[in-house]
């Protein structure tokens, strides 16, 4: 089945469980034809934006810091409607991404596969 975004596709990153930043994936009106995968490469536009942290925050920073490895989340969200269906239909899932600092000389940064928790559906989704 054909599904249809009702609202925007998003994504939000978060640090410490704090949102710093949301991204739209795709729009209200894009569709996803049946038995098709699609990829959706997320592109933050907040290069040097001010983030804040709060107390834990700013602790939980200063410790992954000195690891150089930072604990994020992405929060993906997606109403979607389905062709052969009235009903309209949220679908959530969450992703931790571990990301490590290199240094600016780096040409290559390799990335892990990381498996996201898909949350229960609505009923009668």
């Amino acid at each position: 089945m054909s599904i249809k975004n009702t609202e925007p596709f998003e994504a939000a990153y978060k640090f410490d469980g704090q949102q710093f930043d949301r991204v739209q994936v795709s729009d209200k009106g894009d569709k996803h034809p049946p038995r098709k995968t699609m990829v959706y490469r997320l592109d933050s536009g907040s290069d040097g934006a001010l983030v804040s942290l709060g107390n834990a925050g700013v602790v939980e920073y200063k410790k992954e810091n000195e690891t150089g490895v930072f604990e994020v989340e992405v929060a993906l969200t997606r109403k979607v409607s389905y062709t052969a269906r009235y009903t309209k239909c949220k679908i959530e899932a969450t992703c931790k991404l571990k990301l490590k600092l290199v240094k600016p000389e780096t040409t290559t940064v390799v990335f892990e596969k990381v498996k996201c928790k898909l949350e229960k559906a609505e009923k009668n989704c």
